[in-house]
């Protein structure tokens, strides 16, 4: 697999950070200093191998452990989002559900991932659209608890709440 940025969540204002390596943020308008300063979405780098990962998923309403060795052959969106039970994830998540079959006619699978267990995400699963949830979904739930896969992929911004997608190509 190797790493490519595919959508990166909107926001009202960039996010400034002291170095590449901080994991310190703050509206760039407003930063304390004017000492030169990058704006980081990453630490995945393009075209290198992804990250391994591993992990209990929620996947038809049962848990299930997941790797990223299960896609192998296949190209793989992470939709990394802050929690569940939030008001904007659920949109999104349910926007790419709804249009899975398309993902999967390009050879294309989607696992949605965030810091939550994986009984929360079976909670939003089972939580109707109308009242919040997710419903039932054709998408993968991973749970990040220990925040390993969000560390490694660079979108663990503690109180930041960033939310990051990548596409995984295939391994060639």
């Amino acid at each position: 697999f190797f790493c490519s940025p595919l959508v990166l969540c909107k926001r009202e204002e960039p996010v400034c950070f002291k170095s590449t390596d901080s994991s310190e943020a703050y509206p760039c308008e407003s930063r304390p200093s004017k000492e030169p300063l990058s704006l980081q979405y990453s630490k995945v780098q393009i075209s290198k191998p992804a990250p391994f990962f591993e992990g209990i998923a929620v996947i038809n309403g049962e848990f299930k452990e997941v790797s990223l060795n299960d896609f192998k052959d296949k190209y793989l969106v992470l939709l990394f989002y802050p929690l569940d039970f939030t008001f904007v994830c659920p949109t999104e998540i349910i926007a790419f559900a709804d249009r899975i079959q398309e993902f999967k006619n390009i050879n294309t699978e989607i696992v949605a991932i965030s810091v939550d267990s994986q009984f929360t995400h079976l909670a939003w699963l089972n939580t109707p659209r109308e009242q919040g949830g997710l419903g039932k979904i054709q998408i993968p739930l991973l749970s990040d608890l220990t925040h390993q896969i969000s560390k490694d992929y660079g979108v663990f911004l503690q109180d930041v709440g960033h939310a990051l997608r990548y596409e995984l190509q295939k391994n060639q």
